[in-house]
C-alpha cells in the first residue's frame, strides 16, 4: 500500500468529490506556508514597506514542499498497481498533490513578482542607488536583477538623451486646447502629455495654445476656422 494516499479520506460514494473542507481536514499540508508569505507580504505593503526582509527561510521551505509534493504525484503515476482513473481509489490523493503543487507555485510566483515591481519603482524614485536598508532586505537573486534594469534603462535613457525619471508627475489638466491642421508631416513630444504627437499634412488634431504657438512660428500647423473641419 502507499502510505501517503491516507493523506485524503474519502468514502466509496464521494471519490469524485474533493472539497475543500475534506482537504483541510486531511493531514495535509495545503500550502499553508506560501499563503502565509504571501500573507505577510500583502500586509507589509499595506502598511507602506513594499520591500520588508527576504523571507528565504519560508521560500526555501514552499520550494521544498512543492518538490516534494511533484515527486509524490510522480510515484503514484509510476507505480503499475495503482489505479489513477477518475472512479480510481488512488486517483483524488494524485489530484491534490498536484493542485497542491499548482498552487504553491502559483502563491511563490505572486510573491517573488510582488517584490519585483517594488524593485522596478524603486529605480524610477531614487535611481540606481536604493537606501541602504532596503539594500540589506534583499535577496542575492534581486540585487542582481535590480542592477541588470537599471543599467537597462540607464542605457535606453542615454540613448535616447532623456532623463525619462525627471518626468514622473501627473500632468496638469489642460484647458486651452486648440484645433489646427498640419500642414507638413513630423512629430513632436507634448509638454501637457509627454507624449509623442505626429503631425500629418492635412490632417486636424488638438494642440495646446502654447504648443500651438510654436508649431505656427515653425510652419508645421495652421489654425482652424470655427466650421471649416470639412474643408
Amino acid at each position: 500500500s502507499y502510505s501517503f494516499c491516507t493523506l485524503l479520506v474519502v468514502k466509496k460514494e464521494e471519490k469524485n468529490c474533493i472539497s475543500m473542507e475534506s482537504v483541510e481536514r486531511a493531514p495535509f499540508p495545503w500550502c499553508g506556508t506560501a499563503a502565509g508569505l504571501l500573507r505577510n507580504s500583502v500586509r507589509s505593503d499595506a502598511n507602506g514597506d513594499r520591500l520588508p526582509g527576504y523571507a528565504a527561510e519560508e521560500v526555501r521551505e514552499v520550494r521544498n514542499e512543492i518538490r516534494g509534493q511533484v515527486e509524490k504525484a510522480r510515484d503514484l503515476r509510476e507505480n503499475p498497481h495503482v489505479d489513477l482513473k477518475a472512479d480510481g481509489d488512488f486517483y483524488p490523493s494524485h489530484t491534490v498533490l498536484c493542485e497542491a503543487a499548482l498552487r504553491n507555485k502559483r502563491i511563490l510566483h505572486c510573491y517573488t513578482n510582488m517584490r519585483r515591481e517594488a524593485l522596478c519603482d524603486a529605480y524610477w524614485q531614487v535611481g540606481q542607488n536604493l537606501p541602504t536598508h532596503t539594500l540589506s532586505a534583499l535577496s542575492p537573486g534581486e540585487s542582481t536583477f535590480f542592477r541588470s534594469y537599471s543599467s537597462l534603462c540607464s542605457a535606453y535613457m542615454e540613448a535616447l538623451s532623456l532623463n525619462l525619471r525627471t518626468n514622473l508627475y501627473e500632468p496638469p489638466q489642460v484647458t486651452d486646447m486648440i484645433f489646427v491642421r498640419g500642414l507638413k508631416d513630423t512629430s513632436f513630444i507634448s509638454a501637457a502629455t509627454l507624449e509623442e504627437v505626429k503631425v500629418c499634412k492635412g490632417k486636424f488634431f488638438v494642440v495646446t495654445q502654447e504648443e500651438a504657438t510654436i508649431l505656427m512660428q515653425q510652419g508645421t500647423v495652421e489654425p482652424v476656422v470655427e466650421g471649416c473641419m470639412n474643408t
